[in-house]
């Protein structure tokens, strides 16, 4: 958790382009968790994968992660009910 607070403040304090960012625990495994996150530009998302907080969070907790279980996903948001791009 103290590994999340601080990527979450690097990135409220570095990256404006972040439009929300979303961790979630897994029920039964507290070591476990899923973080959805979205940037109004595919650039921004390019930008934060290299940025700094994000190599200092990955150096950190990437010796802990069971890396069959990493998802990295990309793609457009197409529907957003927040402050972000797309449309319902």
């Amino acid at each position: 958790m103290s590994a999340i607070r601080e990527y979450m403040t690097y990135l409220s304090e570095n990256e404006s382009q972040l439009e929300a960012s979303l961790w979630l625990e897994c029920h039964g495994d507290p070591l476990r968790y899923f973080h959805i996150a979205t940037y109004a530009t595919m650039e921004a998302l390019d930008r934060q994968r290299e940025s700094e907080g994000t190599m200092h969070f990955v150096e950190r907790l990437y010796p802990l992660i069971d890396r069959d279980s990493l998802v990295q996903p990309t793609g457009d948001v197409v529907a957003n009910t927040g402050s972000g791009p797309g449309e319902v």
